[in-house]
């Protein structure tokens, strides 16, 4: 599958992007409901904490589990974070937990990937052309974007 590079957001639409970044730090992270996430990781090269809104994927029920994509694939500067140091800290809505991140393998990706599209199929081939694939809606294809797309869980600590 051909995947469009993407390049990182600048100007207004970096300003975009980090927009709901202010609804959490205000107490209003309830705001964006359990669809998106704030993921705070330290910073690879500062050690800094550094925020990022996310959209949430999938949620484990039994375990507590979120589970994140990589729009930006491997080059996106939180995955590379939580890659050096997968301790983090995540808020969904109005909940906060210290969690661990964990790249998923490519048979749980696309596992997670192709449930996420059949529960929400416009949403998902939006955010497939969004994120620079060309789909058709099938099955086949979104375990190909899977096979690319970086997937990452989230789990609680405690």
């Amino acid at each position: 599958m051909q995947r469009k590079q993407l390049k990182a957001p600048t100007g207004l639409s970096r300003f975009l992007f980090r927009l709901p970044i202010g609804f959490y730090k205000s107490g209003l992270g309830f705001l964006m409901g359990q669809r998106f996430l704030m993921l705070t990781t330290t910073g690879r090269v500062s050690g800094q904490l550094r925020n990022t809104v996310i959209e949430v994927v999938s949620r484990d029920l039994d375990t507590g589990v979120y589970y994140v994509a990589s729009a930006w694939g491997v080059q996106a500067d939180w995955l590379r974070n939580l890659q050096k140091e997968p301790l983090c800290n995540v808020q969904v809505g109005g909940r906060r937990f210290e969690g661990k991140a964990e790249r998923l393998q490519k048979g749980d990706a696309q596992r997670v990937l192709l449930e996420y599209a059949r529960k929400h199929p416009k949403a998902m081939r939006g955010l497939a052309a969004f994120m620079g694939f060309e789909v058709d809606g099938s099955d086949e294809a979104y375990r190909q974007m899977a096979a690319t797309l970086p997937l990452v869980g989230l789990r609680p600590l405690s």
